[in-house]
């Protein structure tokens, strides 16, 4: 008897922590994102790439990136642009819209130059919500394609009044 009635009184209390573990879990299933794969340590140093506009509001059509090469060596970098979001303190990958498909063309960026390109970013992605981003670009070295590197920008996504 005495067994049925600390079950009688245990049973509710696992009931109650165990839906607090579900709703964590979907609260996480929401997310369902991966970890980005690109860390600080990755970053090309002779190549900074910023972002024109200064004042960002939800769901942008376009940004335009700007490329500044501060070296004696000549980059290419390509149409191929990564997004990440900032979810808590670490970098998720954002998800491509589907069949998204990028072209194979590849920009010059010469010595001590700079250079401008308008990227679509509705195109590419979807449900882009207020919060921190960052664009990552993969540039080339011009004589030695294989040896490449990354540059990123961090932004902010802000609710437009």
């Amino acid at each position: 008897m005495k067994r049925l009635l600390i079950y009688v009184f245990l049973l509710p209390i696992l009931v109650l922590f165990s839906g607090c573990n579900a709703k964590d879990a979907n609260k996480d299933q929401d997310v369902d994102l991966d970890l980005s794969p690109f860390s600080i340590s990755e970053i090309n140093r002779d190549v900074q790439l910023s972002i024109k506009e200064s004042d960002i509001n939800t769901a942008p059509k376009e940004i335009t990136l700007v490329f500044e090469n501060q070296s004696d060596i000549e980059y290419l970098f390509g149409e191929i642009t990564y997004l990440d979001v900032k979810i808590e303190d670490a970098w998720y990958s954002f998800p491509n819209k589907d069949n998204v498909a990028w072209t194979a063309l590849a920009y010059p960026l010469p010595p001590h130059s700079s250079n401008e390109l308008i990227f679509p970013i509705d195109t590419y992605f979807d449900n882009i919500v207020s919060g921190q981003y960052r664009i990552i670009k993969k540039l080339s070295i011009y004589d030695d394609p294989q040896n490449s590197s990354y540059i990123m920008v961090e932004f902010d996504i802000g609710n437009s009044d």
